[in-house]
């Protein structure tokens, strides 16, 4: 994807490439969600540096049907990428047990290759699991060149029959210094728990990329490109934005869908309801491709009988906006100690997120489709879907609405209400864990710099939050430096929000004060936590209608 964040991401890839060339290795951790771009990154990464005269480049999808066919595809990407490098006409996949050229230029690899095959239904799984990471050491020796290996999706072989795949594993990465992994993983928790546990040895670690969705801009900018002469309302783009969350794969299907209504060479205005029937039969609509691939996420949890039945509760109480222990259980009607222990097992398979004392399904599009489509289709007593229907596009016009309301009210309002819904709840800002206190009063008050602030307190602490929607800078953190604690003992907190960026000069000032600072991903996970609209900052380039009050239009405009 033409994005600035996946240019960096890339631009961070070739600086480790070229630092493996000369001699230092720095593996990689790709992660991200399904349909982020992942593979494609691997396949764009794969193209270039495979042109590299002093490189080999092998690429493996390690989810694979068993060993032997793991075993096959392994050992055919280091042999094609040993092909590519020296300008060898990469033989057909059953010819490279045979092929005489290989075995002359690279024989000590070839034999490997053989002897695996040949021991595949004699020896241990783990003893040829670990021949099998050995391989890429012995190309790289034999050919005298750096490895890249790129493994797609690797927390997969944790299903290998071997009692400890990722331990093997580390272990060969510990002494392959001439190898580089670049790994990738749709279910970035489990990743990062097997490189913490399994792939921390000394020479291992991994430095972890992650690849999100799309930001509100490079939303608004990807919707443009697909239809370069129509024009989207912002109420348009937000419902979108506030739908797919950026994700890339959702806004294409989304807008493919639509593009059998409307040609994007056609130079006109897109309705409402044009927009509200292309989503509605992708979340709808028995050949909607968005609604197959959530059902297909689900049917894990729809085979588990009566344990599923329980899951599909629970996940349908955090999809309703249930987000603490408590609560989830209550609304699943079952007892507290088996939701945690459910809980568990969804953040396990990535369905559902811990955030501090909270439970999030990330994927707002899925969560939207659980309540809106798939709970409705359950209480169906007639083989009819048009009343779901009707609801589904209720609920998309109320969404809009709301946003459009809630796009009236200032900044300062919308975390002035943020602060108001604290529980004695915990959340993790920054990698540390933060606990937001229950506040008896929460008041906006004018101050003497370019900002106002909103001070929240209780009987025994007290926050004083600089809400900024343009650029901060070192007076403006200096300001914030210069208010003093009250008489009253009581723990202060500073923030500064800032949802138009910090100079770097005002950031090191922050810090070293310890005044936190929260941007608008970091304000987006609170308002979501506490189930409330997200704040949405893009350019509007293109527009039309009455979508923004006065005051809001202004902010949006400068």
């Amino acid at each position: 994807m033409p994005t600035f964040a996946r240019n960096q991401i890339a631009s961070a890839l070739r600086k480790r490439v070229d630092a493996h060339l000369k001699g230092y290795r720095q593996n990689v951790g790709l992660l991200g969600s399904a349909g982020l771009g992942k593979t494609d990154l691997l396949s764009a990464a794969y193209r270039e540096f495979s042109a590299h005269p002093n490189l080999l480049c092998a690429y493996v999808r390690a989810e694979s049907l068993d060993f032997e066919n793991l075993a096959d595809r392994w050992a055919g990407a280091l042999l094609a990428g040993y092909c590519r490098s020296e300008c060898l006409q990469i033989p057909d996949a059953r010819e490279f047990v045979h092929s005489d050229t290989l075995e002359a230029r690279i024989p000590k690899t070839f034999q490997m290759i053989q002897k695996i095959r040949r021991s595949l239904h004699k020896e241990p799984q783990e003893a040829l699991l670990q021949n099998l990471f050995a391989l890429s050491g012995v190309l790289t020796q034999e050919s005298g060149k750096k490895l890249i290996l790129m493994l797609d999706d690797f927390q997969e072989m944790g299903g290998l029959p071997c009692a400890d795949p990722f331990g093997l594993l580390g272990r060969e990465i510990m002494v392959q210094k001439d190898t580089l992994y670049l790994v990738s993983s749709s279910h970035p928790e489990r990743a990062r728990e097997i490189f913490r546990e399994k792939l921390s040895l000394l020479f291992g670690n991994f430095e972890v990329m992650e690849l999100r969705p799309f930001d509100f801009q490079e939303t608004a900018d990807f919707i443009s490109r697909h239809f370069p002469k129509t024009t989207f309302s912002t109420p348009q783009k937000k419902l979108l934005i506030d739908l797919t969350n950026g994700d890339p794969l959702y806004l294409d299907l989304i807008l493919d869908r639509l593009k059998f209504y409307l040609s994007p060479e056609t130079e006109e205005y897109v309705s409402d309801g044009l927009l509200f029937l292309a989503l509605r039969e992708e979340l709808l609509d028995h050949k909607g491709r968005i609604a197959l691939l959530f059902e297909r996420i689900l049917d894990p949890l729809l085979r588990q009988c009566r344990e599923g039945s329980a899951s599909l509760r629970v996940l349908a109480a955090v999809a309703s906006g249930r987000h603490r222990l408590g609560e989830i259980a209550s609304s699943a009607g079952i007892k507290t100690q088996e939701a945690q222990k459910i809980l568990q097992k969804l953040v396990h398979d990535d369905h559902v997120r811990k955030w501090g004392t909270f439970f999030l399904m990330e994927d707002p599009l899925f969560r939207f489709w659980l309540r809106e489509v798939f709970l409705r289709k359950q209480k169906l007593c007639v083989p009819d879907e048009s009343a779901v229907g009707t609801e589904l596009l209720g609920a998309m016009r109320r969404r809009m609405e709301l946003m459009a309301h809630e796009d009236e009210k200032f900044f300062f309002s919308r975390v002035e209400r943020l602060f108001k819904e604290f529980r004695q709840d915990a959340v993790e800002m920054e990698a540390r864990k933060m606990k937001c206190p229950q506040f008896l009063e929460v008041a906006c008050h004018p101050a003497e710099g370019r900002f106002s602030l909103l001070e929240a307190k209780n009987q025994k602490q007290r926050w004083l939050c600089l809400v900024a929607d343009r650029h901060v800078l070192e007076e403006d953190v200096l300001a914030l430096m210069d208010l003093r604690d009250k008489p009253v003992k009581k723990t202060q907190q500073k923030i500064i929000i800032a949802l138009a960026g910090i100079d770097q000069n005002a950031k090191l000032m922050a810090q070293t004060a310890k005044i936190q600072l929260w941007g608008l991903r970091e304000l987006n996970s609170l308002l979501a936590a506490f189930d409330l609209p997200k704040l949405m900052i893009f350019e509007d380039r293109k527009s039309y209608g009455p979508s923004l009050g006065a005051l809001a239009q202004s902010l949006y405009s400068s």
